[in-house]
């Protein structure tokens, strides 16, 4: 009985599409947006020194700290700071002992203070095993980091690849520090992809975009039910 169904991604269109008795043209796709910060939280992604890897997500079974950790262990000039609380958030502390990595991990908890703590990074990464269309990603880009996020649902929409960032399959420890170790050694690379992604937020994914894109199909079904009345 909907007049429009708005989907986050196009992965989550075309889902919708194969399971959903609806037409093409009633389910359309507007990509999550986020206000901007001021440019005191923008980041300096080419810094020289220690890298500071940042991952915003919940600490549950969506996401995968486990293939994070087990991709960074073996690195050197890093440093990882997790984003977040969960279910898995002891098992994740266990982790890092395991592996003798404490003094290379900070866990920041659950904060609203994720644009500050971005803006001390270098990269950005969300390790997933399923997603949408995840906002962590435009508040990265939004700062200028280069991101790097796991192939999975509409994640890989918010890259360009090669450009801002990298998208890496499911699970693949391999690709996954390959691109880590890619970024942390080369400073240049990192700040050419953070501009880019900057440029990327700015043309795509702003709140004011997600809006007036939103407003505009609000618009649309008003305007045919009023013409439908009339005759």
């Amino acid at each position: 009985k909907t007049n429009k169904i708005v989907c986050v991604s196009d992965y989550d269109r075309k889902i919708a599409l194969e399971k959903l008795p609806v037409f093409p043209e009633k389910v359309t796709t507007i990509h999550n947006g986020m206000p901007d910060v001021e440019e005191t939280y923008f980041s300096n992604p080419e810094k020289p020194g220690t890298v500071h890897i940042v991952m915003v997500a919940r600490m549950d079974y969506q996401k995968d700290h486990l293939l994070a950790l087990k991709a960074v262990k073996d690195l050197s000039n890093f440093h990882l700071h997790f984003v977040g609380d969960g279910p898995l958030e002891n098992e994740i502390i266990r982790k890092v002992r395991s592996l003798q990595i404490t003094d290379k991990i900070t866990f920041h908890g659950s904060t609203d203070q994720v644009h500050k703590i971005l803006a001390k990074a270098q990269i950005f990464i969300l390790v997933s095993n399923w997603e949408g269309f995840p906002r962590s990603t435009i508040e990265a880009m939004r700062a200028g980091l280069p991101v790097v996020v796991s192939d999975v649902g509409g994640a890989a929409e918010a890259i360009e690849e090669g450009v801002n960032g990298f998208s890496v399959p499911k699970g693949d420890l391999f690709a996954l520090k390959y691109r880590l170790s890619e970024l942390i050694e080369n400073p240049e690379l990192r700040k050419r992809m953070g501009k880019a992604g900057r440029n990327r937020y700015e043309n795509y994914f702003t709140f004011e975009r997600m809006f007036d894109q939103t407003f505009a199909v609000y618009k649309e079904i008003l305007e045919k039910g009023n013409q439908s009345s009339i005759g």
